[in-house]
């Protein structure tokens, strides 16, 4: 019995906007495939430059690999912070599990400041043991604190800027980031319809592209390093940088 062997051919016809696959098996005719790029791109609402700009994420040394979770990144960069004797503030916290991390290494204090607008997702309210809970909003804190915890919450301030001074006002030694963002070569902030990110939640602003996000942290007074990235969410580890930038006039 002979081995037949196969083939595959790739090309993209720009007239129409399709990939075309040809697979061939010796012998036999040859088999055609058309994925139609631009009519999918337009259905998902895919940029061209967002897709370039993921493309080029995934090559990053840094990156996570696409598709993954982010909480292996989350984690891991909880826990390689020097938490004995800090005074902690995990803003948005939901239930402490940041403060919990934070106070399991030795935290002075670990406080989980949140609004309780977790309530209306109809999540319950578990409380770890060691955290302390404070209910209320980041812009009415004034309590300096040695390092903050901003996980998933800057997409749902109204002002981001405003919010990434008063966290720089507030944090004495560094903030730990996580957020949304969206792949685009262009240092924009996408602004979202209600429940347009989301289904569920109407409280989901904002979508800004990593060089949007640098940009502002930069603005804001932070100097800042990737912790890693995988599918809309990026970490950072950022520090109040000593040199004067520009201040928001709201």
């Amino acid at each position: 019995m002979t081995e037949k062997n196969w083939s595959l051919s790739l090309a993209y016809d720009y007239r129409f906007g399709h990939l075309g696959f040809r697979m061939n098996k010796d012998g036999e005719k040859p088999v055609d495939f058309l994925v139609p790029l631009s009519e999918l791109f337009k259905t998902c609402r895919i940029h061209p430059e967002e897709l370039r700009a993921c493309i080029k994420d995934s090559l990053n040394e840094k990156a996570v690999v696409p598709g993954q979770d982010i909480e292996p990144v989350r984690y891991k960069t909880l826990e390689d912070t020097d938490w004995k004797g800090k005074t902690v503030l995990d803003v948005g916290g939901y239930d402490g599990f940041a403060a919990e991390i934070a106070h399991k290494g030795g935290a002075r204090r670990a406080i989980c400041l949140d609004n309780e607008q977790y309530q209306t997702y109809g999540w319950k309210d578990v409380r770890k043991q060691g955290v302390e809970y404070i209910t209320g909003d980041l812009m009415e804190w004034t309590e300096p604190v040695d390092v903050l915890i901003n996980y998933n919450v800057l997409y749902h301030v109204k002002n981001p800027w405003a919010f990434l001074e008063k966290c720089k006002a507030l944090t004495k030694e560094q903030m730990l980031l996580c957020t949304l963002f969206r792949y685009s070569d262009r240092p924009h902030f996408y602004l979202y319809e209600p429940r347009e990110c989301n289904p569920t939640d109407e409280s989901v602003f904002w979508g800004p592209s990593i060089m949007g996000l640098e940009r502002l942290l930069k603005y804001t007074g932070w100097e800042f390093t990737q912790e890693g990235l995988a599918m809309d969410r990026v970490v950072y580890r950022c520090t109040p940088a000593d040199a004067q930038f520009r201040q928001s006039r709201y």
